[in-house]
C-alpha cells in the first residue's frame, strides 16, 4: 500500500477493499442520495465498483479511520479521459482546509495521467457542488440523468482555482 501523504493526522493512501466496510454506513446522506439517483447503487455497490473502475484509487483516513475514497476510472487504457469521483463521510469537516488543499494537489496529480476529468453531479448535492467549484470545476446546466432522470451536471475539471 502506497501512503501519498501523511501529516498531521490526515493521509492519503492507496485504496483497499476493507475500507469500504468501514466507510458504507458513514457516507454522507448527499453522497448516498447522488449514487442512488445515479444508478440505483448502495453505498457498498458504489464504493466497490468505483475502486474497481479505477486505475487509482485513493482513501483518505483521518486519525487513522477512513473518511473518503476517490479515483479517476478511464474511458480506455490509452485515452484522455477519465471520470473522477469521491465520497465522503461529514468528518472531512474536521479538517475542511487541508481537505481542500489536498484536493487541489491530487488534481493535476490524475490529470498526469488523464488531462480530461470529468463526472455528473447531483444537482441537490450543493456541498460537492460548492466543492467541485472551489477545485476549478466547469460545469454545464443541470440535465436529466440516471437511474432516476433527476437534474444532474456534467463538470471537468480543469485543476484552476477560482
Amino acid at each position: 500500500m502506497t501512503v501519498y501523504y501523511c501529516k498531521n493526522d490526515i493521509s492519503v493512501r492507496t485504496a483497499v477493499p476493507c475500507d469500504v466496510e468501514k466507510l458504507m454506513g458513514r457516507l454522507r446522506r448527499s453522497d448516498v442520495d447522488e449514487v442512488w439517483a445515479c444508478g440505483h447503487r448502495t453505498p457498498e455497490d458504489a464504493l466497490l465498483f468505483s475502486m474497481y473502475a479505477s486505475i487509482l484509487a485513493f482513501t483518505v483516513e483521518r486519525k487513522r479511520t477512513p473518511v473518503a475514497m476517490f479515483g479517476i476510472a478511464p474511458d480506455t487504457i490509452t485515452g484522455t479521459a477519465a471520470s473522477v469521483w469521491l465520497l465522503g463521510t461529514n468528518d472531512i469537516n474536521k479538517f475542511k482546509k487541508t481537505f481542500m488543499l489536498l484536493s487541489r494537489s491530487f488534481i493535476p496529480f490524475m490529470q498526469r495521467l488523464y488531462p480530461v476529468l470529468y463526472n455528473w453531479v447531483d444537482e441537490r448535492n450543493t456541498v460537492s457542488i460548492a466543492w467541485l467549484q472551489r477545485c476549478g470545476a466547469e460545469f454545464h446546466e443541470p440535465k436529466p440523468f440516471g437511474a432516476e432522470g433527476k437534474p444532474f451536471r456534467y463538470f471537468t475539471l480543469t485543476g484552476k482555482r477560482k
